[in-house]
């Protein structure tokens, strides 16, 4: 596991998006909300390395009592060339969006929830075909939220931006952090396509379902940013759930895997464990 240096990440992203965000082949973000370089390897800056994951200490993860999302409604947006994706790319999230809810994995967060239920909306699929950047895609992330909504966002969603590609200097897998749209403060993170990706893709394999590889990890990765941006939804201005290090609940147990975790309409999924201040440790359900 690594972690990247905060002022790599933060130039890599450029403009006002500041990031939680999971780092190829391993996960440590802090508010700000860069990554938190480690004491054995500080002066790592994006480089994909290979190495065994490990948890981010054994500290809970303590509430700064900003807003928590308990039953958020979940939006998918497909930026690009349809044949740029893997093909079952979306048929593959959005199976995994509508059977999350009810799930033992995401009931691990109601511990969190300060006594309210948790659950997630069947996903609403929205596509553009037009390219995505090139480069660090930046705060064309929010303009292309505002553009695909016509500026009218739904402020218990959470948007998913998938892109086609992995646009240049991306050093991460994926990130989650929030905007102003319109009038509305929204979640969203961003998960670049993991295709050619050696970093991005799980160690080991469980052989939880039929999706292709590339599916397999886009999905792990998204439920990392799922379940943060429920438990830590505004990490830059109001953060709630997060440790003294200021890991959140995925980063705590980033690429860690036990057996297939079975969500609640059967089906079998490699999903990286999550933290549970409840037991003191990553647990998957």
């Amino acid at each position: 596991m690594f972690r990247l240096n905060r002022r790599a990440v933060g130039a890599a992203l450029s403009g006002p998006l500041a990031v939680a965000a999971l780092v190829l082949g391993g996960c440590a973000p802090v508010r700000g909300h860069a990554v938190r370089p480690p004491r054995r390897a500080a002066s790592v800056h994006g480089v994909v390395m290979q190495g065994a994951p490990a948890a981010i200490g054994t500290a809970p993860l303590v509430d700064h009592q900003g807003p928590v999302l308990p039953a958020p409604h979940l939006y998918a947006i497909w930026w690009g060339n349809p044949a740029d994706f893997p093909a079952d790319a979306q048929a593959g999230m959005t199976a995994f969006f509508n059977g999350v809810s009810g799930s033992g994995y995401l009931q691990i967060i109601a511990q969190y929830m300060r006594g309210a239920g948790v659950s997630a909306s069947p996903v609403t699929n929205l596509v553009d075909t037009t390219s995505p950047p090139v480069r660090t895609a930046g705060p064309a992330l929010v303009t292309e939220i505002a553009k695909l909504t016509r500026r009218t966002v739904d402020p218990n969603g959470i948007y998913f931006v998938f892109t086609s590609n992995t646009p240049t200097g991306v050093p991460y897998c994926g990130l989650h952090s929030s905007a102003r749209v319109g009038r509305a403060e929204i979640a969203y993170a961003y998960l670049p396509n993991p295709t050619g990706r050696p970093g991005c893709m799980p160690r080991v394999q469980l052989g939880a379902n039929t999706l292709s590889e590339s599916t397999q990890a886009w999905v792990n990765v998204t439920a990392h940013e799922l379940l943060e941006a429920m438990t830590d939804p505004r990490p830059l201005t109001t953060a709630a759930w997060i440790d003294d290090l200021g890991a959140e609940i995925g980063d705590k147990c980033a690429w860690q895997f036990a057996a297939p975790v079975q969500l609640a309409d059967d089906s079998r999924w490699q999903l990286q464990e999550e933290w549970s201040n409840q037991t003191g440790g990553c647990v998957q359900g």
